[in-house]
């Protein structure tokens, strides 16, 4: 239930040059050296607004793609650095 800030970058070069954002992970599997990718569709990035608006929109649908990939193997996901207000350090 906590809010939080993510990079803009992405959204931003997508919208300026016209780049796909493609969500991507990458899973361990129990075979040995296994793994598993799973590549999603690219995140609508159209211009619609002004760019801060567009930005914050497209930056959204791609949180919304991360939580589909997370919550498919939360525990094979780590953070370098804290994202949470809660999290130590923050």
């Amino acid at each position: 239930g906590e809010h939080t800030t993510l990079p803009a970058g992405p959204a931003t070069l997508s919208l300026r040059v016209g780049a796909p954002i493609l969500p991507i992970a990458v899973y361990f599997t129990p075979a040995y050296n296994g793994h598993h990718a799973v590549v999603r569709p690219p995140v609508p990035a159209e211009r619609r607004e002004g760019l801060r608006e567009d930005v914050a929109r497209v930056t959204q649908a791609l949180a919304h793609e991360l939580e589909f990939l997370i919550r498919r193997a939360p525990e094979q996901w780590h953070l370098f650095q804290p994202n949470w207000p809660s999290d130590p350090g923050y």
